[in-house]
């Protein structure tokens, strides 16, 4: 727990400190407090993940911790997304109206934006990682997508099956 607050407040003040630093600490800057964002995502994911499926009964709180899980991997990803942005500009491919929008909040709404999209495999294709480590990255995504959300409605079904002949 308490290493997970400090890894918080890490990316908090690297988060808080880049935005006043010149280049090419901001990046360096930026870059840490992402990965400590995605230290704190990830560790959070697992705890209500181990949590979600050592459960024996389905109820309200298996289906929202399972639900947090499933959005919370699409951010850790999109944290990595933005940390490829920000060390390798390039490696996506965005379309033009997407660039015009404000630039002040920085890549992380639009990483958000092709991770959350990537992860449902809707793919629209205004955002395309055009580089060999995202390509592979968006591909674990989408397998990653597909695979929980099959295991989850199996496991789901399978519990409910037997909690429903347990009754009769």
């Amino acid at each position: 727990f308490w290493m997970l607050v400090v890894l918080a407040i890490a990316a908090q003040f690297l988060g808080i400190g880049g935005r006043f630093m010149p280049e090419p600490w901001a990046t360096s800057f930026g870059l840490g407090s992402l990965l400590a964002a995605g230290c704190v995502l990830l560790a959070i994911a697992l705890l209500i993940s181990s949590d979600v499926f050592t459960r024996t009964q389905v109820d309200g709180d298996a289906i929202c911790g399972s639900i947090s899980v499933y959005l919370l991997m699409g951010v850790v990803f999109a944290t990595v997304y933005s940390m490829i942005f920000l060390a390798a500009p390039g490696q996506f491919d965005i379309a033009p109206l997407l660039q015009e929008e404000d630039p002040s909040l920085g890549p992380h709404r639009l990483m958000l934006y092709f991770s959350l999209t990537t992860l449902t495999t809707v793919g629209y294709g205004d955002v395309t990682p055009v580089g060999d480590l995202p390509r592979s990255l968006s591909n674990i995504e989408a397998v990653f997508g597909q695979a929980y959300l099959t295991v989850l409605v199996a496991r789901l079904v399978g519990q409910h099956l037997a909690k429903s002949s347990n009754r009769e």
